[in-house]
């Protein structure tokens, strides 16, 4: 039995065909099976983060979309179930902190680690692919956020540091092609320009700039991203 395309699976049952026990598991296997196949099917709306994080007692996600809709403070905890290749999820994170994500027990998420969790995007979807049993591949969402900043001083380049609301997974950091893509973007007539930007901790960026008024609070619009 194999599986075959659509044309070749239609001439079996054309008028005055009698299809073979052959033909009808070739029907069978030309088609995803839910089970064998590890389709995730539906969506949970107003999902919860466990309040206090940690894997144990993480809420676990079982249907292929999750919305998060509760997640009290940084760091409270979701769960995938056991990784089985072929499966995907996506979690929709709808306010601004950030939940940890987690694997089942003994497993790996992005190459962090067996049983380490996984900071995901506040106000983003993030979808999780397993090619490999036991670990998850992730596609992180863009991590964005608005800070005010102050200038120091005119001219330049000048180099400042400053913290994020929450805290980004640890490969994100460094100032190499390994990290994640950090951009600054501020507003029209604003008094300064970035040259550069990176992540020198999970929980704070660095960037150099020049400035055109020394003293004057600006808002900057930082989006930090990842591609694993």
């Amino acid at each position: 039995m194999s599986q075959q395309t659509r044309a070749t699976l239609k001439s079996y049952f054309e008028t005055g065909d009698i299809p073979t026990e052959s033909q009808f598991s070739d029907l069978i296997d030309s088609f995803p099976n839910i089970v064998d196949d590890d389709i995730v099917q539906g969506i949970t709306t107003n999902v919860a983060a466990y309040a206090g994080g940690g894997q144990t007692n993480a809420t676990l996600l079982t249907t292929g979309w999750n919305i998060v809709t509760t997640v009290t403070t940084n760091g409270d905890s979701i769960k995938l179930p056991a990784a089985t290749v072929g499966a995907q999820y996506w979690i929709w994170v709808t306010g601004g902190n950030t939940p940890t994500l987690y694997p089942a027990s003994g497993e790996d998420i992005g190459g962090y680690g067996a049983n380490v969790g996984c900071p995901i995007a506040p106000y983003g979807i993030t979808m999780v692919t397993c090619l490999s049993a036991g670990t998850w591949n992730i596609k992180h969402a863009p991590w964005a956020c608005m800070l005010n900043f102050t200038a120091s001083g005119t001219g330049g380049p000048h180099t400042s540091t400053q913290n994020l609301p929450w805290t980004v997974p640890a490969n994100f950091t460094g100032q190499t092609n390994t990290g994640a893509i950090v951009t600054i973007r501020t507003t029209t007539g604003t008094a300064i320009t970035v040259t550069r930007a990176y992540l020198n901790s999970t929980s704070q960026v660095t960037f150099s700039y020049q400035s055109f008024n020394s003293g004057t609070a600006t808002d900057i619009w930082v989006q930090i991203e990842k591609y694993l």
